[in-house]
């Protein structure tokens, strides 16, 4: 008797997936950042209001090497993020 194995060697049909005992893997960390509870934005956030009010009134672009040290995101990653953290300061800013 022969049998036929599907291409990936599964022999059921289902993805890794599929059941109930699937457990999705961890979500994937930047490349030489230590584990934080913070990610993205949030990550970049924290770095940005620890620092003093001089530096922040610094530009993006001159801040964003600074602040994507230790964090594994690109310099680029972190400009955009810093320019969606500034205009929320400045919108806040300007509610009160």
């Amino acid at each position: 008797m022969q049998m036929r194995i599907p291409e990936g060697g599964e022999t059921d049909g289902a993805s890794p997936g599929d059941g109930p005992h699937y457990v999705p893997p961890d979500r994937e960390e930047p490349q030489g950042r230590e584990s934080s509870p913070l990610t993205g934005a949030e990550l970049v956030a924290a770095r940005y209001l620890g620092l003093t009010a001089e530096e922040r009134s610094r530009s993006a672009n001159s801040l964003a090497p600074l602040l994507a040290e230790g964090t594994g995101y690109a310099v680029g990653t972190v400009r955009k993020y810093l320019g969606d953290i500034k205009r929320a300061e400045r919108q806040a800013a300007a509610a009160n």
